[in-house]
This record gives C-alpha cells, structure tokens and sequence, in this order.
C-alpha cells in the first residue's frame, strides 16, 4: 500500500443533502466493539475493505471503557469520565453544531425501544439478550436531547428507520450507526474470534456501498476501543481497525500511518461542512482527509454556540477541568 490520506470531492448531491460538504455529502459511522486491530486485520473481509478504501493504521480510542469513547466522537471530549454510568451532560456536542448549519443528522440504533413518541433513556432493553445498552448511544447523555421528547426521537432512532429513509433517498447527512450488542461483537466476540461481527458488517454494508442513495457517501468503520482485556491500565496503543471506503474514496488500497483518534474523525467532519468547532479536543487536531493531500485548517470555534455551554449547581457530579455539569443517575460502572 502507498500512504496517503486524499479523498476527491464531486459536487453531485443526494436528493435529501441540504448541505454539501468539501469532501463527502453524506458521512455514515459505524461503531464496532473490543476489538484489536491485529484481530481485525486477520479476516479476509477487513483486508477487502482495506483494498477498496483507506486503512488508517494507528487509528485509536481514547480511553477505556466504552462511554467516554462515544463521547469523544461526539463532543470532542470524554468530560472526564471513566466508566459507563449513566450520565446527563449538560453541554453542546456535534447535533448542535450541525443542526445550525442545517446539517441533517441521525443516530441508528438497532434493538433501540423507543420511536417517534418517546425517548429510551434507560440502560437496556429486556434480559437476558439487553441488545440495546445505552452506552453504546452517545446522544441520549446530553440534556439538551434527551429532555426534549421531539428533538430524542427525531435524532435518535430505531436502525429499523434506516431502510424507510434508504427506500425514500432521505438518508441524512450525518448518520451514526450503533449495531446491537451481538453484531457489534461486544458480546460475541470471543477468544479472539470476530467471525460473527465481520459476517455482520459484510450484510449490512455491501449492498449500501453501491445503492444510489449513498451518492458521494464516506462511510468510516471502526471500533470504540481496543480489547480492554489486553490493554490492562490503558498502557497499550489502544489502536483499532480503521476504515474510509464509500463513493466518496477516490483511492483505493491506500494506508495512513498518521495517529489518529475519535477526536480527529470529530474534527475532520466539522471540517467537511464548515462547522465550527467545539473548542475541545476537536478544535487542535488535524483533520484526518486533507483535500488533494493538503490539510484544511483546524475547525474554529464556533462561537455563536458557546452560550449553549452551561452549568447546573444542582447537579451531584461537577467535572470542574470543562465547568461541565455531570448528573450520575447510576453509581454502578458497567465495564464488560
């Protein structure tokens, strides 16, 4: 593989686009689970994905476990948090950003109970399966989404929703997929083993890669972390296997030996559609696609949303490093 980190940009538009971006229209994110890149990169159909796209080789998580790493790729920040408790975050993260640019945005979650009446803010769905784990969804630990019934269930969604928006061309612009707690290989990953995750994703993915409704689409797949069990202390490189394939990759068989993280997939899509940035993490990264190899700059901060940012007194957790209220409405930590 050569190295290089370049995606073309065409200027045709998806029938539901309402913005387009500088390199891609469409972006779909796909979390995948506990994974480490040298047990992804085993499979025949990660390295076929490898071959048709752009791998990014040192590609990491943040952190340990899975909560603040979806908070990462949300916010540009992990608040500080260590665990997967159930927080209310009272702060700005990337819905804001886009929904001001007219930006259209979704999060799929499959097994997900709630729908167009009310918002889910539990843990899971029922035992002994719990398909669905809340912090696998990053958007329903922010107050401003999940206090507002209208604005949770227009965002938040059943993955069921995605063949509706598929069949109708009204995919949104920003979409993030959450597999449930099987396909995603949290719970079926074993000894080392991701066949059934891998089988997953080739369904699910294949057949969106040439549908006309993902026109000028770039789709990332990756994982919130790496295997835990062999990142004792958070000591290793947490690298996971990370890829950008979609009608909007204009190279193939490409590898990126850059260090990335959550925080710079964050920065590279506030890039793409002049965001802004949060002021986070996210604001002093570079962007991970750089247009003809030539970087953009860092996102500015977007100002116009900082009065946005508050605080609440009241609250039982204060993260004081980002005058951030945290609300801990479960003590117990769900690490596995």
């Amino acid at each position: 593989m050569v190295r290089l980190a370049s995606l073309a940009v065409l200027s045709s538009l998806s029938g539901f686009a309402l913005a387009s971006g500088k390199w891609f229209d469409h972006v779909v994110t796909v979390f995948l689970e506990n994974t480490d890149f040298d047990q992804a990169k085993t499979q025949a159909y990660w390295q076929s994905l490898a071959a048709r796209g752009i791998l990014l080789t040192q590609y990491g998580g943040v952190t340990h476990p899975s909560l603040p790493n979806y908070l990462a790729v949300a916010a540009g920040t992990t608040f500080g948090i260590l665990d997967d408790a159930h927080y209310d975050i009272n702060a700005i993260h990337i819905g804001d950003l886009l929904e001001a640019k007219n930006v259209t945005w979704k999060a799929y979650q499959e097994d997900y109970p709630g729908d167009f009446t009310y918002c889910f803010v539990a843990d899971n769905t029922p035992a002994p399966l719990k398909l669905y784990r809340r912090k696998h969804n990053p958007f329903i630990s922010f107050s401003n989404v999940n206090t507002n019934t209208s604005r949770c269930t227009s965002h938040i969604v059943n993955s069921k929703d995605l063949d509706a928006d598929i069949a109708n061309n009204a995919i949104p612009d920003y979409s993030f997929y959450i597999p449930n707690m099987i396909n995603d290989g949290h719970d079926s990953n074993t000894l080392g083993n991701v066949s059934v995750m891998t089988n997953w994703l080739e369904n699910f993915l294949e057949p969106k890669l040439n549908n006309s409704a993902f026109s000028n689409t770039l789709f990332v797949i990756t994982f919130d972390e790496s295997d835990v069990s062999n990142d004792e202390g958070n000591k290793g490189t947490n690298y996971v296997y990370t890829v950008l394939i979609g009608s909007a990759v204009k190279v193939a068989n490409v590898a990126d030996a850059t260090q990335y993280t959550h925080f710079n997939l964050l920065a590279t899509i506030e890039a793409n559609w002049d965001l802004g940035s949060l002021g986070r993490n996210d604001s002093v990264v570079k962007n991970i696609i750089g247009l003809n190899g030539t970087a953009l700059p860092n996102p500015y901060y977007n100002e116009t949303l900082a009065s946005l940012q508050s605080t609440n007194a009241g609250a039982a957790n204060t993260v004081a490093s980002f005058g951030i209220t945290v609300l801990a409405v479960l003590a117990a930590a769900m690490l596995l």
